[in-house]
């Protein structure tokens, strides 16, 4: 929960969120633009409230299925699972950013209780400053900001630039075993 916004305003990350029976009455904020955040936006628009969506609106959606087949089906026939991050594949695909999956998030971002706002720059109490807009009315908000690892209980590990092992195909350079 982020400390500068009011305590009246109830704050759960999407880990603990359930459903809209969660949540006051009154418009929510949801942050964050990954399946999760995606998919709870999608649900609390359909209670009419008014719904705000923080984070990138320039990602890609991709179908749940494709010529009635999974889209992880797919995935592993052409070998996006089983790629190392040296390959081309792997090399390609990092470069990519992740889509959501299962919802159309154009459509999505076109209902008319959904207002995109930018990412979030600021708070105090209860207005949130956002890259194109200052909103004051929200009573929820659902952080849907992803989980971080920590490999601080590691001793000896070095990371790279990205906060993960250094490491090849999986095996360490600075740690034996």
């Amino acid at each position: 929960c982020h400390l500068k916004i009011s305590k009246d305003v109830l704050q759960i990350h999407s880990e603990h969120y359930k459903s809209t029976a969660q949540l006051k009455e009154g418009a929510t904020l949801v942050v964050g633009a990954g399946d999760s955040g995606v998919q709870i936006l999608s649900e609390i628009s359909k209670t009419k409230a008014a719904v705000y969506f923080s984070g990138n609106t320039n990602i890609t959606s991709l179908p749940q299925e494709i010529l009635g087949k999974t889209l992880w089906w797919w995935f592993h026939k052409v070998g996006f699972l089983t790629a190392h991050k040296y390959s081309w594949i792997g090399k390609m695909l990092s470069k990519t950013g992740q889509p959501v999956i299962g919802t159309d998030v154009k459509t999505l971002f076109k209902k008319e209780n959904i207002t995109c706002v930018g990412r979030t720059l600021d708070a105090n109490a209860k207005t949130i400053i956002f890259e194109k807009q200052t909103v004051s009315d929200i009573k929820n908000i659902v952080w849907a900001t992803g989980f971080k690892p920590n490999f601080s209980w590691i001793d000896g590990i070095e990371l790279d630039e990205s906060n993960y092992p250094k490491n090849y195909r999986g095996v360490s350079k600075t740690i034996d075993g």
